[in-house]
């Protein structure tokens, strides 16, 4: 919010160094969260299978 400021003081500018301080000792945690390379590929694919699933059903209900 601080770096939303028109102007700037010693103050807000301690501010925004400590929470960027702050946020690079504590960033590692979004780490967690983040799929890899083979989680992503697997997740295209299973996600490609169900578009096509998806597709001859329509194929099949439209026949009927």
């Amino acid at each position: 919010m601080h770096a939303r400021y028109k102007s700037h003081d010693d103050a807000t500018l301690s501010h925004m160094e400590d929470a960027m301080c702050s946020f690079h000792t504590l960033n590692n945690v979004f780490l967690l969260g983040r799929a890899g390379q083979k989680a992503k590929a697997k997740a295209y694919a299973l996600g490609l299978q169900l578009v096509k699933k998806r597709n001859v059903g329509e194929g099949r209900n439209a026949e009927t």
